[in-house]
């Protein structure tokens, strides 16, 4: 057993907090006593071993060493009972890995610098699943969640948002296809009833806003004109 002081990234608590509302609130980086169980070189752990450190030495890492940081594959356990599994550099989670938390919240795919990075799955404790990529532990770029309820949401996301062309399902059949903004419907959109009516046009924060126009299910006009707040309120 050799004790030193160690610089041991503790990043998988706070950078996914984008997606996570029960993050610990531990610094991103932190100096303290390690007790360190394995190979030194030039006064620096090195190799496979196991390192123990934070307050009552809670936290456990068990893996590859370099410079005195994790480097390589490795696990890293929390006091609380969750842990990341995968790659590590520069004491970072970086590469692929997979996190679990305690109350069934997982994370499998890709990281850098400790953060979800690339492409990866998310299962939420409800049952929710969220697959795609990822930009700085936030869902960014192509993706599609599912809801336990049965429906589903899919396009392009922004700082975990959808916007751009986007499409959007309920249980019972009802639909939206069309552009998003900041999460909404917002744009030139299609949005579907369950009996398969439809309203075409205008949507804006998350409503029919301004021209659109209302069919029946065969495809048939019934009306147009001016909506506001899914009210027609100017027939053309």
């Amino acid at each position: 057993m050799y004790r030193i002081m160690l610089l041991i990234a503790l990043v998988l608590s706070l950078n996914i907090n984008a997606e996570i509302d029960d993050f610990e609130n531990i610094p991103r980086m932190m100096v303290g006593p390690g007790e360190w169980n394995g190979k030194i070189k030039n006064s620096r752990a090195y190799g496979y071993g196991v390192l123990r450190f934070g307050k009552d030495y809670s936290y456990k890492y068990e893996g590859e060493f370099d410079n005195d940081r994790a480097n390589g594959r490795g696990k890293l356990w929390y006091p609380t009972g969750k842990y990341y599994e995968g790659e590590f550099k520069n004491g970072f989670a970086d590469g692929y890995g997979k996190y679990n938390e305690v109350n069934g919240l997982t994370y499998e795919g890709e990281w850098k610098s400790g953060f979800f990075h690339g492409k990866g799955t998310m299962k939420f404790p409800n049952g929710d699943l969220y697959i795609g990529e990822w930009a700085k532990g936030r869902k960014n770029g192509k993706g599609k969640y599912t809801f336990a309820s049965g429906g589903y949401e899919e396009g392009v996301w922004i700082n975990s948002k959808l916007d751009g062309f986007g499409k959007y399902y309920w249980p019972d059949g009802s639909r939206y296809v069309g552009e998003f903004k900041n999460d909404k419907f917002h744009g030139q959109g299609i949005k579907y009833n369950s009996k398969g009516e439809y309203y075409k046009g205008e949507f804006k924060n998350g409503k029919g806003n301004g021209y659109g126009e209302y069919y029946d299910k065969d495809g048939n006009m019934i009306v147009k004109g001016i909506w506001k707040d899914n009210k027609l309120v100017e027939h053309q």
